[in-house]
């Protein structure tokens, strides 16, 4: 059954109803809203994806890496987005200068296809063997790679700063 509405309830109604409309088009496409960061995306929009990152500081990548040999327990790392998976968003490079390093997911979240920019990732380092055939799946999703040793950040969380 109807009830009929004051001209004010219905104007608060209809004001209500467009606020939230254009809430849900703040973001671009592609993208998903983030509503536990809306006092920040007016300064700084960020996306964050997995784990929320603890506001301490970010190790820039560079930095990190001479230190990852003793490095142990999560750390937030910072550096900008390489590529990142096209298939299921499962991996990323992150990069500082000349240093990179690949930052995987293992399918706990998911990053999107067009992520850019500067990120941070919460999460440990670890030292990987990457065998031919898993060097093989990850250039069929767009990174030159070889098989061989090499660091990777087993992430927990990412932060893209836009």
């Amino acid at each position: 059954m109807f009830t009929r509405l004051s001209p004010i309830g219905s104007f608060a109604l209809l004001a209500i109803a467009c606020a939230g409309f254009n809430g849900a088009l703040a973001h671009e496409p592609g993208e998903h809203a983030d509503k536990s960061h809306s006092a920040q995306t007016l300064a700084a929009p960020l996306l964050s994806f997995g784990e929320e990152l603890p506001s301490t500081a970010a190790i820039p990548l560079a930095q990190a890496l001479t230190a990852a040999p003793s490095a142990s327990g999560k750390q937030i790392i910072s550096g900008r987005i390489g590529k990142v998976c096209q298939n299921k968003g499962c991996w990323m490079t992150l990069h500082d200068g000349d240093a990179m390093v690949r930052v995987e997911t293992a399918h706990r979240f998911v990053i999107p296809a067009d992520a850019k920019g500067d990120a941070e990732v919460l999460g440990t380092f670890k030292r990987s063997v990457l065998d031919e055939d898993r060097a093989a799946h990850l250039r069929s999703e767009s990174l030159d790679v070889v098989a061989g040793e090499s660091w990777t950040i087993d992430a927990m969380g990412v932060r893209i700063l836009e």
